[in-house]
This record gives C-alpha cells, structure tokens and sequence, in this order.
C-alpha cells in the first residue's frame, strides 16, 4: 500500500496513524510537506486517520491524497 499526499492547504487533522495487527501504535504521522509518502504491507498492519477539519485561514480547505494498492502475481 502507498499514501501519497499530492496536496494540502487550510486544514487541522488528518493525521495518519498506523498499528501493528494487534493494535498497538506504531506510528503517528501528519502529511504537511508536498508529495509527502508511506510505504507499508496492507496485510501486516492496520491504519485510520483523524478527522481533516478546515483551518483558520479562509472559507476553504483541503487534504488531497492519492491511495494505491498493490497485488502480486503469481507464477502459475
């Protein structure tokens, strides 16, 4: 899996955290710099964010990001 964060402007929140299959923490995270990425085996870990709440600067605001799945192929 890759999160890809293209974007982000005006907006609290959204911050990224990441749990082994247990469910302990094993990282919390706020994509703030442009294209900011994580890498991770979907299988091994679980994920969930925080919710994105518009900021002080203005009437709009966004979180852009771009999610990608990767599925192996087999060699038969």
């Amino acid at each position: 899996m890759r999160a890809l964060a293209p974007d982000r402007e005006n907006v609290t929140g959204g911050c990224t955290k990441i749990y082994d299959i247990e469910g302990a923490l094993l990282k919390f995270h706020t994509f703030t710099g442009r294209l900011d990425s994580l890498y991770a085996d979907d299988s091994r870990i679980l994920h969930d964010v925080t919710p994105v709440v518009l900021g002080p600067d203005g009437p709009t605001g966004h979180r852009d990001m771009l999610l990608m799945s990767f599925t192996g192929l087999s060699n038969s």
